[in-house]
């Protein structure tokens, strides 16, 4: 069995048309970034739009990149074709104690991983012990919410801001002390939202970007500061946007990609400066995608791979991949994957590859793949144990990958298993 662990630093008549318009976008931007669902997802959501519609059942499928990892093992990733009927490298443990998807996934300073989100429950959160393989519950969050980003801070503790709670959307934020195991009331966001990112920077504030708010997605940034528990303007990205993507670039700068607004899937991305508070262009992706995986490689760049385009039918799922260079400015071709996915979890190995796992197509998927930058390339490799999208994968200190939740084609799971990767002779 070969270890995948290493530590990673790490959206008149012509006004009433434009106004139908708008209003259909949005339920549209609410049903595909939010919930992910597929065309069958859909038509159930529209069908019980005015029945039994949940308050707190939209989540955002928005990728969560846990800046805080500890150290773990650097052996190799062995490399092979995987064979038809190949048994999976996951082995099931104790599931979650609700069923989630869109949840978020952090690892703590103290080797834990802090669950909360995606669910029924929306207050509920809990705690994963890689040592003794058990969950036990981590208190109940002061405002219950769904569709929120979870950013450890450098203290340990957690900052939860924003979300859809259960009188609409919260500009709320709180921390959790994973010390005491509580839960705290800090500073609001001048805006309510949900659906957008948190970057923590290397000054140790946290970057809130995009995202919904009432009426549609938005521009605007904030920043929080952990020491005075304060929120201020962070300017505004020149595209409104929520679930797009957010990545911490190696000289501080913040990349973001990707999402949708309403005009529909975004290829533009763009970079925010904290030295300067300023948003600068970054480019434009070689496809619009939302729903897809970016996370830094070894080497500084950023791999954007899969997503889909923001349209109903046909559900457009890419297979492409594409590496952004922070040093340039420029976009270039990554390869093709072996399957065409959105939703699903990406994670930087111990050699510098990445894996890329379950995700849709137009179902739920369980193939797993990797990428090597050395020649950017994919490979199919040993898939999870179930079919999932939309589940979190957080990387241990024993180099092993927690999956958890996410969802089939028949709805929210709490299954959860450990992924790593074997050596087939």
């Amino acid at each position: 069995m070969i270890g995948l662990g290493a530590a990673r630093r790490q959206n008149g008549g012509n006004q009433v048309t434009q106004s139908v318009r708008f209003a259909v976008s949005t339920i549209l931007v609410g049903l595909l970034v939010a919930c992910g669902g597929n065309s069958a997802d859909e038509s159930a959501a529209l069908d019980s739009a005015t029945t039994e519609r949940p308050k707190l059942g939209e989540e955002s499928e928005v990728v969560i990149t846990d800046l805080m990892r500890q150290a773990a093992s650097l052996d190799p990733v062995a490399r092979y074709e995987a064979k038809e009927g190949e048994a999976p490298a996951s082995v099931p443990t104790d599931g979650l104690s609700v069923a989630r998807s869109s949840h978020t996934a952090s690892l703590l300073q103290n080797g834990t991983v802090l669950v909360l989100g995606g669910s029924k429950d929306v207050s509920s959160t809990e705690l994963y012990d890689p040592e003794t393989g058990e969950w036990s519950p981590a208190g109940e969050m002061v405002t219950p919410r769904n569709t929120t980003p979870a950013t450890v801070l450098p203290n340990g503790t957690v900052l939860v801001a924003g979300g859809r709670g259960e009188s609409g959307l919260l500009a709320s934020a709180e921390l959790y002390d994973s010390s005491s195991g509580t839960w705290s009331s800090t500073g609001d966001m001048a805006e309510a939202r949900r659906g957008h990112t948190a970057t923590l920077l290397q000054d140790g504030n946290v970057l809130v970007a995009g995202g919904e708010i009432t009426g549609g997605a938005t521009a605007s940034a904030e920043l929080f500061s952990p020491s005075s528990e304060t929120w201020s303007t962070a300017g505004s990205m020149s595209t409104p946007r929520t679930g797009h993507s957010a990545v911490l670039l190696d000289d501080g700068r913040v990349l973001i990609t990707g999402g949708a607004s309403f005009a529909g899937t975004i290829s533009a991305a763009e970079v925010y400066d904290p030295s300067s508070g300023m948003w600068a262009p970054a480019g434009t992706m070689a496809k619009p995608r939302t729903g897809h995986g970016a996370l830094k490689l070894d080497d500084g760049k950023v791999l954007i791979a899969g997503g889909q385009a923001l349209l109903l039918s046909p559900l457009q799922t890419q297979d492409s991949a594409e590496i952004y260079n922070p040093a340039t400015g420029l976009w270039s071709p990554a390869g093709v994957m072996a399957k065409s996915r959105s939703f699903a979890t990406v994670t930087l190995l111990g050699d510098g590859m990445v894996l890329i796992a379950g995700g849709r197509d137009k179902v739920a998927l369980q193939s797993a793949e990797v990428f090597d930058p050395s020649t950017l390339s994919w490979s199919l490799v040993q898939g999870l144990a179930d079919v999932r999208r939309a589940h979190t994968a957080t990387l241990l200190p024993d180099g092993s990958i927690l999956i958890a939740g996410g969802r089939d084609d028949a709805g929210r799971l709490s299954t959860v298993e450990i992924y790593e990767l074997q050596q087939v002779e």
